[in-house]
């Protein structure tokens, strides 16, 4: 009976997953289940188990394995699960989870890798086709980090524009913060430092965070933004405010 109940155990653990929570103690309650999802996901992909469901399995789990920076794990286990989606499955709101999940992973773990890039454009893709501008944005944060890191500052500066127009179609506060912050960012390095500013304290306006927004928190957008602050308040003289912010 050994398959029947592993099969159960992982449809239960799927329902726990896709519960509608917001990001909270309630929700953070499910990071006691990540040795169970292990477990099931090795079941579901094993010879024995059930692909679909896996994949299913695997999506909903990516806000835990990036709540616990579980990145080597999240970018296996989306790996795995894009290779196992059915034709069925490809261009649904399954891949396009997947393929974020593997792309903000990717960008973590091995850097701005081809990889990376090609998940994230993917998803992009994807969430123009299928309308989600949460997921969309999110994949916009991403892709405006790696621009960043390579020093493309106008195409970071544009892609945090794209996201500015993404996060009006959102009554989500968490998005607006992300906004600000990839605008100012862009901002401080090209140099204009009292717009950048006036982005970066907005972004550390406490928010609240919504399950569709918890990847976006990886990006650990509090602490960017108060470094960022720092090196605007010293560019511009402001010496002292800097080092308390620092």
């Amino acid at each position: 009976e050994r398959d029947a109940i592993a099969r159960r155990h992982a449809v239960h653990l799927l329902g726990i997953l896709n519960k509608d929570t917001t990001v909270g103690e309630s929700a953070y309650a499910v990071h006691d289940h990540v040795g169970n999802v292990h477990a099931a996901l090795n079941w579901t992909f094993s010879d024995a188990g059930d692909t679909s469901l896996g994949a299913a399995l695997a999506a909903a789990a990516v806000p835990i394995f990036m709540d616990l920076s579980l990145l080597t794990e999240c970018h296996r286990q989306a790996a795995i699960a894009l290779d196992a989606l059915d034709d069925g499955a490809r261009g649904t709101r399954l891949e396009m989870h997947l393929q974020a999940a593997l792309g903000v992973s990717s960008m973590f773990v091995y850097g701005n890798s081809p990889e990376a890039f090609t998940a994230l454009t993917r998803c992009l893709a994807l969430t123009d086709e299928l309308d989600d501008p949460s997921q969309q944005l999110v994949v916009l944060g991403a892709l405006h980090l790696s621009l960043y890191r390579r020093g493309d500052l106008r195409g970071a500066l544009a892609i945090a524009r794209r996201g500015e127009r993404v996060a009006r179609r959102l009554a989500d506060p968490g998005a607006h913060s992300l906004v600000d912050w990839m605008i100012g960012s862009s901002l401080h390095l090209i140099g204009d430092q009292t717009a950048a500013e006036t982005r970066l304290r907005s972004a550390l306006v406490p928010q609240p965070s919504s399950k569709r927004m918890a990847m976006a928190s990886f990006f650990l957008i509090r602490i960017r933004s108060l470094v960022l602050l720092a090196r605007t308040r010293w560019l511009v003289g402001r010496a002292e405010e800097a080092i308390r912010v620092a």
